[in-house]
């Protein structure tokens, strides 16, 4: 039964940090049926919010929402409507998806969890298209029964109690309790992929196979484990290949069979929120730029993303318009962090050893910010003479393409501080210095 599935969800994931639950409803039978489970079940004293979004995409958008507000006000649950725009780009599917739950986000505050009624029709659905698409494990999982808010940058909770209840079971509950919801036309145009695999392909599948629907979602449910297992291996081969400074050692990658390299490349620019490539861009990853000569300097580029090799690693990062170099940047407020061009920062804190000298520091009349231009040369402490600062970078292993946005801090016209690289001996301090880092 639906609200037996429900009662027994929340009793597995409760915890005492829980002060609200957020319910997304369409005003449809499943979220409907779901409203009326949670509002007979004992919540702990917690609050039930019910939030709609107003697409805006139907002509009787405007009477939905005043239906599930009306439904609110009968469970004396909190209600909030939510009106978005839908951009036409990209399919109205995904981007009202999006549109909904940056909406949600918006209303969502410390010890919310956000509920969703999907069931176990829409994963079948969802694992269909998926396969369809070619994707690999993690695709084939489909929706998880707590994951967080999708397009978000929030780590809110999001639970789906449903997904182990047929559409069959859930509108004969709603059909059993003499629920009032509304019917979405819209999910009858089969121009929709997910339209179409609901109202031909699945009923078409379930006269040959009964269990069809019952037997996609275990589908998902194994892929969920194999997926989790292909990431445990990842993170024990990136523990083994990982570089201090983020890029990826390659002769532990090459050592790996063709299939763990690809799942240690997918799981290492995931770590770094990078987009991660299809199969075979993974292996022209591998290709082009692992196996390139040692000399070389190669470049992979997969949509925003590019990879670069630099000796015997590899970095990943997103593809960035270039920006002006020469001209310098002033650092006005020398108790705060400074803002670069890229997005990075400059900041400047006491450290207990080696630095540059605070009185330096503060009696300098001007502190500018440049970049390379060439020829410049750094003294360090305990080494005659200068040094030029492309040897330096060298030494210090910093691939050639960073180098020219790597910022120089300048006191009074004078090369003081090369970050991460060293400071200047004429400034230098051997302990209570302050440290100039980018971050």
């Amino acid at each position: 039964m639906p609200d037996r599935a429900v009662e027994t969800f929340l009793e597995s994931r409760w915890h005492p940090g829980i002060r609200r639950l957020v319910l997304a409803c369409s005003g449809g039978a499943d979220s409907v049926a779901l409203l009326h489970i949670l509002s007979g079940l004992p919540r702990r004293q917690t609050d039930l919010l019910v939030v709609h979004v107003h697409h805006g995409l139907h002509a009787d958008a405007d009477r939905w929402l005043a239906q599930v507000e009306a439904l609110a006000r009968h469970y004396r649950a909190a209600f909030c409507g939510l009106k978005v725009q839908v951009p036409p780009e990209g399919g109205v599917e995904n981007a009202a998806r999006t549109a909904r739950y940056r909406a949600i986000a918006g209303v969502l505050r410390p010890g919310d969890v956000l509920l969703t009624a999907h069931h176990q029709n829409d994963q079948a659905e969802t694992v269909l298209l998926r396969l369809l698409r070619g994707s690999g494990a993690t695709g084939l999982g489909g929706m998880r029964a707590a994951s967080p808010v999708p397009c978000t940058p929030g780590d809110w909770p999001l639970w789906r109690p449903l997904l182990t209840v047929s559409r069959d079971a859930l509108m004969q509950y709603a059909q059993q309790q003499r629920l009032d919801w509304v019917e979405d036309s819209a999910n009858r145009d089969v121009r929709h992929a997910r339209n179409f695999l609901r109202g031909h392909v699945l009923p078409l599948m379930q006269t040959r196979w009964p269990q069809a629907v019952a037997q996609l979602t275990d589908t998902a449910q194994r892929m969920q484990e194999t997926d989790s297992l292909l990431r445990e291996l990842a993170a024990l081969d990136l523990v083994r290949a990982a570089a201090a400074d983020g890029a990826l050692q390659l002769p532990p990658l090459l050592a790996l069979t063709p299939p763990r390299q690809r799942n240690l490349l997918r799981h290492w620019l995931q770590e770094q929120h990078l987009p991660s490539p299809d199969r075979a861009a993974l292996q022209r990853m591998v290709s082009e730029v692992g196996q390139a000569r040692c000399d070389a300097e190669p470049r992979f580029q997969w949509g925003t993303l590019e990879v670069r090799r630099y000796r015997d690693r590899l970095y990943a990062m997103p593809v960035q318009a270039e920006w002006p170099v020469t001209a310098p940047m002033a650092w006005p407020d020398r108790t705060q962090p400074v803002s670069l061009p890229d997005g990075r920062c400059l900041t400047v804190q006491a450290v207990t050893g080696e630095g540059l000298c605070p009185d330096a520091w503060r009696q300098a009349r001007r502190i500018a910010i440049r970049f390379r231009q060439g020829g410049e040369s750094l003294r360090l402490a305990g080494r005659p003479g200068d040094r030029p600062l492309k040897d330096l970078f060298q030494a210090a292993g910093i691939p050639p393409w960073r180098r020219a946005h790597w910022p120089l801090l300048y006191l009074d016209e004078e090369l003081a501080v090369v970050p991460g690289i060293g400071v200047s001996a004429h400034v230098r301090v051997p302990s209570a210095g302050l440290q100039i880092a980018i971050t």
